[in-house]
């Protein structure tokens, strides 16, 4: 037997399954395989398939069925890179969340691994025009860094970015400006008052409110983001005149000729409070 990639997929998956016989196991991956089961494209829907008679965790296997899940979960990895690396994004952003729900299934809720995954997923996704599908695989990328690290963790704030960028997208105004506060929010803890993600999160949630209407909370935005380009390295300064084009476009929205009388200092001030401390999880039934 060649031991592709497929092949040793089928093999894990025989050797996992405690509840069915491994030449019956390895038999339906066949057929998926000699129905076009390639090395990529099929590859997530027939593990999506095949995965429905595997057992729930890791807490009964030991030994061969352990080492299978490893090697399973390994081979799911490998073809989502080589997807990506081929330009494949359709099928590498399916094998990202096949290998995300693999570990979420046998690791826990609360796998790392997974939870990258799904943020990786959700990247290529959102990167090819599928705002919706990239929202649902970074809420769940979301959920699991809340469960491994709790709400309002410092490293849920590049999720935190994400999500806010994929409801903008969408028109989903107030779940970016959610988003993009909870990430600013987290940002400021931090002490990165300045630079280019300082910069890029004030212009993205500024957008998201003037998008919103509401634009006395992005004049204030715009004229920390003016403020922090003027004062920041060249690529920063660079984008100062368009910065300075929509600030003074939200002070026309204002009726205004004079800048703001908002505080130019912390953002808190300048937007509604994040609750950082709750964070969306995904809808009730979806995977975590």
């Amino acid at each position: 037997m060649k031991w592709t990639l497929p092949v040793c997929i089928m093999f894990s998956l025989a050797v996992l399954s405690p509840s069915v016989v491994k030449g019956q196991a390895a038999a339906e991956m066949g057929g998926l395989y000699g129905k076009g089961f390639g090395f990529g494209g099929g590859l997530g829907t027939a593990f999506g398939a095949a995965s429905q008679k595997m057992s729930g965790n890791l807490s009964g296997l030991a030994g061969e069925q352990l080492n299978a899940v490893e090697a399973t979960a390994k081979k799911l990895f490998e073809s989502a890179k080589f997807q990506e690396k081929a330009g494949k994004s359709p099928e590498s952003a399916k094998l990202y969340k096949d290998f995300a729900d693999f570990r979420s299934r046998y690791f826990g809720g609360k796998d790392k691994q997974a939870g990258d995954a799904y943020q990786k997923a959700g990247a290529i996704l959102y990167k090819t025009g599928k705002y919706g599908a990239a929202e649902e695989s970074l809420r769940q990328s979301l959920a699991v860094c809340a469960r491994r690290n709790g709400p309002g963790a410092q490293v849920s704030t590049e999720i935190l970015k994400d999500l806010g960028a994929a409801c903008l997208a969408q028109e989903k105004w107030k779940d970016s400006i959610s988003f993009y506060s909870q990430a600013l929010t987290l940002t400021e803890r931090a002490g990165e008052t300045k630079g280019a993600s300082a910069l890029a999160i004030r212009i993205n949630l500024a957008d998201a409110y003037a998008k919103s209407n509401n634009y006395a909370l992005a004049a204030p935005l715009l004229k920390q983001a003016a403020d922090l380009a003027d004062k920041g390295s060249q690529a920063e300064k660079n984008q100062l005149p368009s910065i300075l084009d929509r600030y003074a476009e939200t002070l026309k929205k204002l009726n205004k000729s004079d800048e703001p009388a908002a505080s130019t200092g912390s953002s808190n001030e300048l937007r509604a409070p994040a609750n950082i401390e709750s964070l969306p999880l995904p809808p009730k039934g979806t995977k975590p």
